[in-house]
């Protein structure tokens, strides 16, 4: 295999796992962004349907009212969740940016003066960079989502 059909592999690889991640943010903000949407227009239901202040308190105090707010608040599972989708992805990028760091190594090491070893070692450093940018966001949302009490330590009830 030449080296040019090796580039060409190579972007083209890139340039699908780079649409794919690209459609699965899309589909993943649009879902959130309804969910948003259905708890605002929830929202400003509720509070059209306050006509005083003695009735707003009295909703306030009600179970009816803590249920709406539990329910409304942040759930552990989707803070595991997009923690665990910035793992997996910084994961795949960094394997794919040490492999496109390989390949670099492979090809200087055994003499090969391709032009495309530019490229290669630029797809390394955009793929290593991205995965460890990844890695390194989703430990401190851990963190902070624990400090917070989104999730709880295992070790907690």
């Amino acid at each position: 295999m030449s080296g040019d059909q090796l580039l060409f592999i190579t972007v083209v690889l890139a340039f699908v796992g780079f649409l794919a991640f690209l459609l699965v943010t899309m589909v993943q903000h649009r879902h959130q962004q309804a969910i948003l949407r259905s708890q605002r227009e929830l929202q400003t239901r509720l509070l059209d349907k306050v006509d005083s202040v003695e009735g707003l308190r009295s909703f306030f105090e009600s179970p009816s009212s803590h249920a709406l707010v539990e329910a409304l608040r942040p759930r552990a599972d989707e803070a595991y969740s997009r923690i665990l989708s910035a793992t997996v992805l910084g994961t795949a990028l960094s394997v794919g940016g040490g492999a496109a760091a390989a390949l670099r190594l492979y090809l200087q090491w055994t003499g090969n003066r391709w032009v495309g070893l530019d490229v290669v070692s630029a797809l390394a450093f955009v793929l290593l960079t991205c995965g460890v940018a990844l890695l390194l966001s989703a430990f401190v949302a851990y963190r902070l989502s624990r400090s917070w009490g989104l999730i709880k330590k295992h070790d907690e009830p």
